[in-house]
C-alpha cells in the first residue's frame, strides 16, 4: 500500500511540474476557449448570499468569491482550465461553460433519445482519458453491443445529475458517467466532486425505483480499451435482461419525481428555450429578438420549411431572444 502511495505521488508531482513547466517556458499563453462564466442575476451571493461552493470546487483558484457583499462569484478566464465541475456544482444554475452549456448537452441528450431510447446506453466521456478509452476499444477492433451512445465533457465533474435524470426521463435504457483515474484526473480534482455527486445520486434513483445495474459510474483510461467494451457489454446485458417493457415500466414509475426535481433545470433560459422548443410551447420575446437581430444586420436567409422570419440567421435570432415559431425547429448554422 505504501509503494503504491509513493508511486502515485511521483506521477502526480511530475505531472504538476510538467504543466508548471509549459506556463513557466512560455513568453505567451494562450487557453482554451472552454471557460466557466457567471450569470449575475443568478448567483445567490448578488443578492446578498454566502455561498462559496464554486469557489471551493475550483482547484485553479479561478473563482473571485466575495460571499455576504452583495456581489456575484466571478470567473477569471486566465486561471479557468474549462473542467466545468463549477458548473455542476453550483444548486442555483448560474454557472455555464462556453460550448459545454446546459442547454447543448440536453439538446444532444433529446437527439440521442429520439428513437427507441430504451435500448440504448448514455455514456458521458471525459475528454482526457474515458473518451479515448472509447476510441481505443474501437481501434484495436475490441467488441460491445452498437447501442452506446457517448456524449463528450471536458471532465466527468462536468456531468450535472440533472444530465443523469433527464436521460432516464427521456427513457434511456441505461447510463454511464466515466472519467479518469481519481489519481490521474486531468483537472486534479474533478473526477471526486464527480464520484461524490454520482454516488448520492445512485440512492436517490434506486428509491425512484431505477435498477441499480442501469446506472453506474466507472473509471477508463485512455488505454484501457478493453475494460470500456466490458463495461460496455455489462450494461446492455442489464438493459437485454429487462427488455424494453421493463425499461418503460422504471422509466415510468420515476417519472412524476424525475419531473419534478428537473424543473429547476428549466428556469436556465437556454434549457428553458430549448424545452419550449422541441415541446411546441409559445415563446416569449420573440419580436424583441427579431428587432434586435436586424439592429445587428443579421440578414442571411434561413433554409427552414414555414419559417416565420425568413430574413433573419434562426442561430443568431435563437441566440439573442428565442425568435423563432413555436412549431418551427431551430435551423442550425443557419442552414
Amino acid at each position: 500500500m505504501r509503494r503504491r502511495v509513493i508511486r502515485q505521488s511521483v506521477s502526480q508531482g511530475s505531472g504538476a511540474a510538467g504543466r508548471a513547466s509549459r506556463v513557466l517556458n512560455a513568453s505567451k499563453w494562450e487557453i482554451d476557449p472552454i471557460i466557466a462564466y457567471v450569470d449575475p442575476e443568478r448567483c445567490i451571493n448578488s443578492r446578498g448570499g454566502k455561498c462559496d461552493i464554486c469557489y471551493r470546487a475550483c482547484p485553479y483558484g479561478a473563482v473571485i468569491n466575495l460571499p455576504g457583499t452583495g456581489q456575484p462569484s466571478s470567473i477569471i478566464p486566465a486561471k479557468c482550465h474549462g473542467c466545468g465541475t463549477c458548473v455542476a456544482e453550483c444548486p442555483q444554475n448560474a454557472i455555464s461553460q462556453h460550448h459545454f452549456t446546459d442547454g447543448q448537452i440536453v439538446a444532444q441528450l433529446h437527439a440521442l433519445l429520439a428513437e427507441k431510447p430504451e435500448e440504448k446506453v448514455i455514456a458521458f466521456t471525459c475528454r482526457w482519458c474515458s473518451g479515448m478509452g472509447a476510441d481505443n476499444a474501437g481501434t484495436s477492433h475490441f467488441e460491445y453491443p452498437a447501442n452506446t451512445r457517448n456524449i463528450l465533457v471536458m471532465c466527468a465533474g462536468r456531468v450535472d445529475a440533472d444530465f443523469v435524470m433527464e436521460a432516464f426521463r427521456l427513457g434511456a435504457g441505461a447510463v454511464l458517467v466515466s472519467g479518469c483515474h481519481p489519481q490521474d484526473c486531468h483537472y486534479i480534482s474533478g473526477r471526486n466532486f464527480a464520484e461524490t455527486r454520482i454516488t448520492r445520486l445512485f440512492g436517490q434513483l434506486e428509491k425512484l425505483g431505477i435498477s441499480p445495474g442501469r446506472f453506474r459510474l466507472e473509471s477508463v483510461s485512455a488505454t484501457e480499451g478493453a475494460k470500456w467494451a466490458r463495461i460496455m457489454r455489462e450494461m446492455s446485458t442489464v438493459v437485454q435482461e429487462l427488455g424494453p417493457e421493463g425499461v418503460r415500466a422504471e422509466n415510468e414509475k420515476a417519472l412524476p419525481q424525475l419531473a419534478k426535481r428537473l424543473a429547476r433545470m428549466r428556469e436556465v433560459p437556454e434549457v428553458g428555450y430549448f424545452m419550449r422548443l422541441v415541446e411546441g410551447a409559445p415563446l416569449k420575446g420573440a419580436e424583441a429578438g427579431v428587432q434586435q437581430a436586424r439592429d445587428k444586420g443579421l440578414s442571411q436567409t434561413v433554409g427552414v420549411t414555414e419559417c416565420q422570419l425568413p430574413e433573419v440567421t434562426a442561430c443568431d435570432a435563437c441566440q439573442l431572444a428565442a425568435a423563432c415559431a413555436p412549431e418551427t425547429k431551430q435551423a442550425k448554422g443557419g442552414k
